[in-house]
């Protein structure tokens, strides 16, 4: 994506203060019938380019393929969060409506909502109310909360993936161009209410299996996974991403934060729907981040994969898994690129979802997608339930004059 003009693939928030929803004084569909007000059993509503995300996935029809369904709220959800925001602590979440979506001006509606270290002060500080950058930021007094940060209060917090296991985190991930991927959170009103209200913000307020409190209907969480731009990233290599200019970003060389430039490579849509209590994961990769294996699109002749160097033997490396990076195991100043392979060809039928709105002149074409076939039996349910709880599951956008970003 170009800056910013490169949020080609999130989704985008909607006009309320929640993170998806229809706007105002419009009907929200039930539950029996599709998005669009279909009966049960008609066809699947045709993609939209809008700035409002669906509430919810209709039931699938007897004999029908889910995967469609699936597919047209992923993709809704994913242009609704990356709509052109409006700026200002006062229109946090919401969209611009004078603005197309892949207009490259100011940020995107999810880059608006309440960042996980807004949420989580040290100490246990009440966090700022909705509409407030106030707060603490993690890079230190003299930086602000409304600029896009990459850091934590805890040591290294945002250098490792996230796993299934609450109590462990993953391994950290290292780009072609010698940096470390980060990760950041942001979360829509709907679930900032749930955890400020709560009091989650305080280890010893959390629910128990006896006491649990569900999060609101609506829930929405953001997790993002960036890619720090060096010189070695030339202009023909940052204009096929969402660049973000600038941002804080905590600095393994000097120990401090520093503004550097950041590629969006990675996307997270979690939302907890009506019907869907379970949640729904819609996970977006960027198109160049490993070469494909079948159809998938290939970047042009000059521009490198993120984390593969497109060379054989295409095969992991390291092969197992490293230790997390913490204080006792800090990052370092250029550390080894890691070999990142594609082991599911994307799903042809997801891939092209969105290619007839290229046809209607909004210059989103070639939007891809895959699906592992076997889903995670820890979150058991109908077929059309399990269908965003595979980790594996990726769905890969490309925004044509945009940039690209994909969903995985």
């Amino acid at each position: 994506m170009r800056t910013l003009r490169a949020v080609a693939t999130s989704g985008v928030l909607i006009a309320f203060v929640c993170g998806i929803g229809w706007p105002a004084g419009a009907q929200v569909p039930k539950p029996e019938a599709s998005p669009e007000g279909l009966p049960a059993g008609a066809q699947v509503p045709s993609p939209e380019v809008s700035p409002f995300a669906l509430p919810d996935v209709p039931p699938t029809p007897k004999g029908e393929d889910p995967f469609p369904f699936f597919d047209n709220y992923s993709w809704r959800s994913f242009i609704a969060l990356n709509w052109p925001a409006m700026t200002g602590a006062a229109n946090r979440g919401r969209p611009d409506r004078t603005k197309a979506f892949g207009d490259p001006r100011g940020p995107r509606v999810w880059t608006t909502w309440k960042s996980r270290y807004e949420i989580f002060q040290p100490g246990g500080a009440e966090p700022s109310a909705w509409a407030s950058y106030d707060g603490q930021n993690p890079c230190g007094a003299s930086f602000a909360n409304d600029v896009m940060t990459l850091s934590s209060f805890s040591a290294f917090g945002d250098f490792n993936q996230a796993v299934f296991s609450l109590s462990n985190v993953g391994n950290p991930l290292v780009a072609q161009n010698q940096t470390y991927a980060r990760y950041q959170v942001q979360v829509n009103q709907p679930e900032f209410n749930s955890i400020a209200g709560n009091k989650w913000y305080i280890a010893s307020n959390l629910p128990t299996p006896t006491t649990a409190v569900p999060f609101n209907p609506g829930s929405t969480e953001i997790k993002a996974a960036w890619r720090i731009l060096t010189d070695k990233d030339t202009p023909a290599i940052r204009s096929r991403y969402y660049v973000v200019p600038n941002a804080q970003v905590f600095d393994v060389a000097s120990g401090k934060c520093t503004a550097q430039d950041i590629a969006l490579v990675g996307l997270h849509i979690v939302t907890k729907t009506p019907d869907r209590p379970q949640w729904i994961w819609s996970t977006f990769e960027h198109v160049d981040n490993v070469p494909g294996i079948t159809t998938e699109p290939k970047p042009p002749a000059g521009v490198p994969f993120s984390f593969n160097n497109g060379k054989p033997p295409q095969t992991l490396n390291p092969a197992k898994r490293p230790p997390a990076i913490s204080p006792a195991n800090p990052p370092v100043t250029n550390p080894a690129p890691m070999q990142v392979v594609r082991k599911q060809e994307i799903k042809p039928q997801t891939m092209g979802i969105l290619e007839p709105l290229a046809d209607q002149g909004h210059g989103l074409a070639e939007l891809h997608a895959c699906d592992d076939p076997v889903a995670d039996r820890r979150r058991a349910g109908k077929p059309e339930q399990r269908r965003r709880s595979v980790p594996g599951t990726r769905l890969r956008a490309r925004q044509y004059h945009d940039g690209n970003l994909f969903p995985v």
